[in-house]
């Protein structure tokens, strides 16, 4: 058996990185994948730190830097002399920046956890709140058929100049933009991933579609529309990576919701849901198992799995508050252990179950990281309140899924349409009423009709109808295309 003092955040963190390539373990909101993402594809964040100081809570009064302060700071970069250097001429620019960059509330005094809403790459920050989730990403799209392709595009087109970046270019520094991301090894976990059929091989293909779409578009909606699809990407992937989803091709099914959905709708999309996150679980159950056989302690006896768990948790160096949550979580594990145990004969397993929400404990949730990622992302609903969350998709997502899985001037039938949805994305809307009941079933949700199906997918076609990507005709055929 294996020893050495290792904690259990260093433990489970490491084990999440082998199975998803980064470690979720903390809320990621879309502005932070984002801020994340233009980073990693510009191999460069920008001088910001003036826009920091201008814009920081200024328009609630809570900045911590003065209107005179800031004269003096920024004189190199702005001129104030037409205005006699009068501090109160200053604050119109202030307001202005606060609103337009902090669009996200991401924007706090300290500059470590600053991410802007940005349209260009030198509004990219160090912020490290997005988990290497956007690191990730920018790996995933540069090791695809067109990788290099789609990245050079994107880092043009985040290099192009834009209203906002015009509203504060003059407190940005000329910084050069940095070199693209490194393309993983061959044997690296991202090639494993974006194998043909796996779940990030079809974010690959979305990308090449969305970029060809984004050449003929207003820069900032195109950034939204590449924004939305990457932190997509990264929810599939959480959710599907278990073994059999990579090599048997099965997808958790994300049944989507129109707006406002009936109550079996709701109900049955909220279900679609929580098998996604019993599979997030699943998956990192996986790794520890296979951890535990690495080790050599996958046939350990009740007391030694107890002590293992117990060297993860109590560490010497802790002080008393923290031993004391230390034991707490212990008590917890020993609970759960106990009664894991009743359910199977092989200990493994029941330690396995008992330690993978004490992982979460210690790391944080991965959980939480793709229900903020995607709620942020348009995918999950309700954005606020209380209430579960089920498929509630956004103008947004429904606008990023028409151009990720269809070409420049195609326009098919909605059946086909929702049909490629399926295939790509494990995406159901009832549109296929009948496949989708049979899907549904095949997971155990059996409280939704056909008709009620129907429905669902008939307000979904009106929703794309509002965006300008679908026309219903009058014999009731509904064709679908990208709205430019």
């Amino acid at each position: 058996m294996s020893s050495g003092p290792q904690k259990l955040e260093d433990v489970a963190k490491k084990l999440a990185k082998r199975k998803w390539g980064f470690a979720p373990s903390r809320e990621v909101k879309l502005i932070h994948f984002v801020n994340g993402f233009f980073n990693a594809l510009t191999g460069q964040s920008g001088s910001t730190d003036l826009l920091h100081q201008a814009a920081a809570k200024f328009k609630e009064g809570k900045s911590g830097t003065t209107n005179e302060q800031f004269i003096e700071d920024a004189r190199d970069h702005l001129d104030f002399s037409n205005r006699g250097e009068d501090p109160e001429a200053v604050k119109d620019i202030r307001m202005a920046l606060d609103l337009m960059l902090n669009q996200d509330g991401a924007v706090y005094p300290s500059k470590t956890f600053t991410s802007f809403t940005a349209s260009h790459w030198l509004h990219s920050r160090s912020d490290p709140s997005d988990q290497q989730t956007g690191h990730f990403m920018a790996q995933v799209l540069s090791v695809g058929p067109e990788g290099s392709e789609i990245v050079e595009d994107l880092r043009k087109l985040l290099n192009q100049p834009d209203d906002l970046y015009r509203l504060t270019v003059p407190l940005l520094d000329d910084v050069d933009i940095g070199s693209p991301p490194t393309t993983p090894e061959n044997d690296s976990l991202v090639h494993q991933l974006t194998q043909p059929n796996c779940p990030l091989h079809h974010i690959q293909k979305a990308a090449e579609r969305i970029v060809k779409h984004a050449r003929k578009m207003e820069k900032t909606a195109a950034l939204l529309r590449i924004s939305t699809m990457g932190s997509f990407g990264v929810y599939l992937h959480l959710v599907n990576a278990t073994e059999n989803a990579l090599n048997e091709k099965i997808r958790a099914p994300l049944l989507l919701c129109s707006k406002p959905p009936s109550r079996p709708m709701r109900e049955a999309s909220r279900r679609t849901f929580t098998k996604a996150r019993q599979r997030l679980t699943f998956a990192f159950e996986e790794e520890l198992a296979d951890e535990m056989s690495r080790r050599g302690d996958d046939n350990l006896s009740v007391s030694e799995y107890t002590s293992l768990m117990r060297g993860w948790l109590i560490q010497a160096d802790q002080d008393d508050e923290e031993r004391e949550k230390a034991e707490e979580i212990m008590n917890q594990f020993k609970q759960s252990f106990t009664a894991e145990r009743e359910g199977t004969e092989k200990t493994l397993h029941a330690f396995v179950r008992a330690a993978t929400p004490t992982c979460f404990e210690a790391m944080g949730s991965p959980a939480s990281c793709a229900i903020r990622l995607s709620t942020h992302g348009g995918l999950l609903g309700p954005f606020r309140g209380p209430g579960e969350k089920y498929y509630r998709p956004a103008p947004q997502f429904l606008d990023m899924l028409v151009a990720a899985l269809l070409e420049p001037g195609q326009e098919i039938p909605a059946s086909e349409f929702w049909q490629k949805a399926w295939e790509t994305f494990g995406i159901l809307s009832g549109a296929r009423s009948r496949h989708d009941t049979e899907r549904l079933r095949e997971w155990g949700i059996r409280q939704v009709s056909t008709d009620a199906l129907t429905e669902n997918a008939n307000a979904l076609h009106d929703h794309l109808n509002r965006l300008g990507h679908a026309n219903t005709y009058a014999d009731g055929m509904t064709l679908i295309s990208v709205n430019q």
